[in-house]
């Protein structure tokens, strides 16, 4: 029977209303989804976030860690840095080879001796901070593997250009800097329990400190706050965060501050990197001089 004009009308508007309805419904749904994503990585990140996380971390257990996880670590990083300069002027593939070969050396061996130590499970952030140069020098060592036979035949320059590119080696470097925001955020969760050690910890959450609040805080934090700028960054270094957070301090202290009119951490750590006046070793020249009532945990690089 032929349906009339009216009827047809009828049946594509409950077609259109239909189609709405999915349309309303998807959109609800995918809306839905994409806040309950946000929120659940939002937690997530929260969860992961080395300042979030709780323990009992105690003189012993921070020198624990210094002596089996970072000076295998620090040792690593010393050659790093020694043989990559070294490189840039090499002009034999012997020479780039040997240099290479070096490094990958270092990186097993530090591998090796911090596999063979163990962070206490009360200790939860020591405990990330050594899986995590574990996976830094594990990759290290795969990674450095790739480039012994380019650097049979590439002069240094090149071969160091090579190794600036490889995501192998920043994700290397990544793990790094997770294990020195991890060691520090330790370090800070033993300072909390000194009289006022939390007092204005809230500033540590800030984003692009300002330098007068940078004041406010105690050196623990102030080398935390450091230690997650190199992470984000990423800044991989051959100084501790304790070293830029002297230099800072002198900026300020000599008056360089206002002659550079530098108003935030930021500021002040672009000045430092770009003069490179950052070296190994500041904090403890400048410790007597700076830091003379500050508490710090017995760990020989605050001595």
């Amino acid at each position: 029977m032929k349906k009339s004009r009216s009827e047809y009308f009828v049946a594509l508007a409950l077609v259109f209303f239909m189609v709405c309805i999915a349309v309303a419904f998807l959109y609800g749904f995918l809306t839905g989804t994409d806040k309950v994503e946000a929120k659940y990585k939002t937690l997530l990140a929260e969860r992961s976030d080395p300042l979030n996380q709780t323990g009992a971390y105690d003189q012993a257990s921070l020198s624990s860690y210094y002596h089996l996880a970072y000076l295998p670590y620090e040792d690593f990083r010393k050659v790093w840095f020694e043989n990559t300069n070294t490189l840039e002027t090499a002009d034999s593939g012997k020479e780039t080879s040997s240099l290479v070969q070096e490094i990958r050396k270092q990186a097993t061996s530090s591998f090796d001796r911090i596999h063979e130590g163990t962070m206490p499970e009360h200790s939860p952030l020591l405990v990330d901070a050594h899986n995590h140069l574990l996976k830094s020098m594990k990759l290290f060592d795969q990674e450095l593997a790739k480039f012994e036979a380019d650097a049979k035949t590439l002069d240094g320059s090149k071969l160091a250009a090579a190794l600036n590119k490889s995501a192998g080696l920043k994700e290397a470097m990544r793990f790094a800097l997770q294990a020195q925001e991890e060691y520090f955020a330790a370090i800070l969760q033993w300072n909390n329990k000194a009289p006022d050690g939390t007092k204005n910890a809230e500033l540590l959450k800030e984003k692009d400190l300002s330098l007068k609040n940078w004041e406010l805080l105690k050196l623990n934090q102030k080398n935390m706050y450091l230690a997650r700028t190199a992470t984000e960054a990423p800044l991989f270094s051959n100084y501790a965060p304790q070293d830029l957070t002297a230099q800072i301090d002198a900026l300020i202290a000599t008056g360089q501050r206002d002659k550079l009119k530098l108003k935030s951490v930021q500021d002040a750590v672009d000045v430092l990197l770009a003069t490179d006046a950052v070296r190994e070793g500041d904090f403890s020249r400048l410790k007597a001089k700076r830091y003379p009532n500050e508490t710090m945990p017995l760990i020989p690089f605050f001595n």
